[in-house]
């Protein structure tokens, strides 16, 4: 069984135009003017870091419902 390699960098591309783009820059923007908010998300990543440390799926999974939250308040879901 080969090992699977000791991945540093996660490296996420979007395009220019996409609405995936725009949904990231909608995120950061609130957490931007939102400091309990982006404490919060700060918080559940150390915890899921924690919990999930060669598992990046469930990672991602675990912060699904807080990003998709903070996207409905920005209009977008």
């Amino acid at each position: 069984e080969e090992a699977m390699p000791d991945i540093k960098q996660h490296l996420y591309v979007c395009a220019e135009d996409s609405g995936e783009l725009r949904r990231h820059r909608a995120f950061r923007d609130y957490l931007r003017s939102h400091p309990a908010a982006a404490g919060e998300y700060a918080r559940l990543k150390r915890e899921l870091a924690a919990r999930f440390t060669d598992d990046r799926d469930a990672y991602c999974d675990g912060k699904h419902e807080f990003v998709e939250d903070v996207l409905k308040q920005c209009g977008l879901s």
